[in-house]
């Protein structure tokens, strides 16, 4: 089978929706629509991939137009990148770098927003409280943190 192929297990006709988009990256780990179906979030970031973010040499995270194939967002931090994600309300993408900051950018542009300062080592995992407003990060520094994003 042809890398991008999609097999159909019913009679109906699967069509390419826009051509496939080139990341940059060995591999592409996490994909995922907005609500509105305009837009994917690409990231070649592991969602718990702690160590395998911290060695691999290249890594990114987009935001994808649908209709037009165009990066809206593109953020590549090399090797300095080990973690992205888009937010329930889709107005941030919030990245986690190896200087032990998080990274708020606004999801429609990719304009950093804010700088999350506090943790002492390597950043984990972080994610959402459900309305988007809060986002909570953990650290080898053995903290919990509770961040207060952008209104």
């Amino acid at each position: 089978m042809a890398a991008g192929a999609a097999i159909a297990h019913s009679n109906i006709a699967m069509k390419a929706l826009m051509k496939p988009q080139a990341l940059d990256v060995d591999k592409v780990w996490q994909t995922r629509f907005t609500r509105d179906g305009q837009r994917v979030f690409a990231s070649s970031l592991r969602p718990q991939g702690f160590v395998e973010n911290y060695l691999r040499s290249t890594n990114i995270a987009a935001i994808i137009e649908v209709e037009t194939g165009r990066r809206v967002v593109s953020l590549s931090g090399g090797t300095n990148l080990v973690r992205a994600d888009l937010s329930p309300d889709e107005r941030w993408l919030v990245t986690a770098d190896t200087d032990h900051v998080i990274r708020v950018h606004d999801a429609r542009d990719g304009r950093p927003v804010a700088d999350l300062k506090g943790h002492t080592d390597r950043i984990g995992v972080f994610s959402f409280s459900t309305n988007g407003n809060v986002l909570a990060s953990s650290s080898v520094d053995r903290a919990v943190r509770l961040w207060r994003l952008p209104s």
